[in-house]
């Protein structure tokens, strides 16, 4: 590996003790303030806290159906790998020369896509740390997503508006594989069925891309734009009864759940959030979206988590422990085990009673 692909392992923080992180001092005291009768989404258990990261952790993401394996980007130029069982970090990758923006595991959880403002998106092997394919773009990478049907396929988008479509064997771009789609792209999350791809932008507007399957070839469908305008920072795509749903949250401070009819979005609810115009995203509770209704958990300004009864369009819990605003949020699967992160770089793992 060279030099500027090198790979921290174990990864050296400096607060480590055993297999524990030491949490930081200046955390507030863990507080959770449910509604009763909402207490499957009761998280008071803190049992452990991750802080390898010396900038912000934008985004956290379980691998595909598990509960003890995680990562982490950060804008201190690198992806951290951590398991929960028990907790440790499992290895820190480094390569990138800019923030990393952007990540996305493969199917089988094998690899990890990074997109970074060092205009590179970088393919991961996640056994051993190492990165095995470099894309360059000549535009800072914002968003990236492996192509579902086919993981030997990747789309990115850069802060110019254009989509290219990569084969990761080669790290080449695909023939016909181009769109200018909008301003600077900021998230991209694909439909259900795949050949949708959702694209959002820093002038509040989220557009639909077609995706051939075989060739990879992009198509710029409709265009959406949110009401209040701002910067979308989140998109996240679920399953829902009778229609997918799309969650999107913007810097003006409010959250959005639409209704997808094929390649259109249809506005259902909306609700409230102290973003205060940062990149704080947001994410569909697993189970209760495809079971019992929408429900959705935020990061916030004030440095809490809030869960969101998006049918109420208001908050059934509000979880304490960040210090400062908190951007990154995810769930397992199963929805036992709750992940923030914040701008300090700190993530905290939440635990259902």
């Amino acid at each position: 590996i060279s030099p500027s692909l090198c790979v921290t392992w174990p990864p050296q923080t400096g607060r480590k003790k055993g297999s524990q992180l030491t949490p930081r001092r200046h955390h507030t005291p863990i507080r959770s303030c449910a509604v009763p009768d909402k207490d499957s989404y009761a998280f008071t258990d803190m049992p452990h806290i991750f802080d390898q990261h010396s900038k912000a952790v934008r985004l956290v993401r379980f691998a595909h159906n598990s509960c003890t394996l995680l990562a982490c980007c950060s804008d201190d130029f690198t992806i951290s790998l951590c398991n929960l069982a028990p907790y440790s970090v499992k290895c820190v990758l480094e390569g990138h020369s800019g923030p990393v923006r952007d990540m996305d595991w493969s199917i089988d959880n094998s690899s990890l896509l990074s997109a970074s403002v060092d205009g590179t998106a970088r393919l991961w092997r996640c056994d051993q740390g190492t990165c095995i394919r470099t894309i360059t773009s000549s535009h800072p990478l914002t968003a990236v997503r492996f192509q579902p049907m086919n993981n030997n396929v990747c789309v990115a988008g850069d802060e110019e508006g254009v989509l290219r479509g990569y084969n990761l064997s080669t790290g080449k771009p695909l023939s016909g594989a181009r769109e200018r789609v909008s301003n600077s792209l900021t998230c991209l999350e694909f439909g259900p069925n795949s050949s949708v791809l959702w694209a959002s932008n820093n002038k509040g507007q989220i557009l639909s891309v077609s995706v051939n399957m075989l060739t990879c070839q992009l198509k710029k469908l409709k265009c959406t734009s949110i009401p209040g305008g701002g910067s979308v920072v989140s998109l996240a795509v679920r399953a829902g009864h009778p229609s997918p749903l799309l969650l999107a949250s913007s810097t003006s401070d409010l959250i959005f759940m639409f209704n997808i009819d094929k390649d259109v979005l249809l506005l259902q609810r909306k609700c409230s959030a102290k973003l205060n115009g940062l990149p704080i995203r947001s994410v569909f509770c697993p189970i209760a979206t495809a079971q019992r209704g929408a429900f959705i958990v935020s990061g916030c300004a004030d440095g809490s988590v809030l869960v969101f009864d998006m049918e109420k369009g208001k908050a059934v819990n509000k979880l304490q422990g960040h210090s400062c605003p908190v951007y990154g949020v995810c769930l397992s699967y199963d929805e036992s085990l709750l992940v923030s992160s914040d701008s300090s770089g700190t993530v905290i793992v939440w635990q259902k009673r």
